[in-house]
């Protein structure tokens, strides 16, 4: 019988020290998956900072893009309109008064886009192709 007790005991003993192995391994599994989890929520964070650096350029270009709209509506008041012709009739953020503007730039209000007309009065538009007069 003694013998029988000593490996019960023994028995005993290698399951107390399985389960603490288990409980290690089990531990270890758990810290695992935290830590991957924490990866997966700092690269969610990464990414949604990213989106807001893009969002907030955008927001800056449609800003500046605003600006230039509600500063092309003032510039009307200083645009001659002649025959097919566009001329500033006044200096105009670096751009000579009596310069020609591509008409089709201006009409569609993109932006003030000067042409140089040559001997022929013909000009065509860097910013659209088209032609101007």
């Amino acid at each position: 019988m003694i013998p029988e007790i000593a490996t019960a005991v023994q028995t005993a003993s290698t399951l107390i020290s399985l389960t603490k192995e288990a409980k290690k391994i089990a531990d270890s599994l758990k810290q695992a998956e935290l830590k991957a989890m924490l990866a997966d929520i700092i690269s969610a964070a990464a990414n949604v900072k990213l989106e807001l650096a893009d969002a907030n350029e955008e927001i800056v270009r449609l800003k500046q893009r605003n600006a230039e709209l509600e500063a092309f509506e003032d510039i009307s008041k200083i645009i001659e309109i002649t025959s097919g012709s566009t001329i500033l009739k006044e200096d105009y953020r670096g751009i000579k008064a009596g310069t020609y503007l591509c008409p089709a730039c201006y009409s569609a209000k993109k932006i003030l886009v000067p042409v140089a007309r040559d001997v022929s009065h013909a000009a065509k538009c860097p910013h659209c192709g088209s032609s101007a007069r």
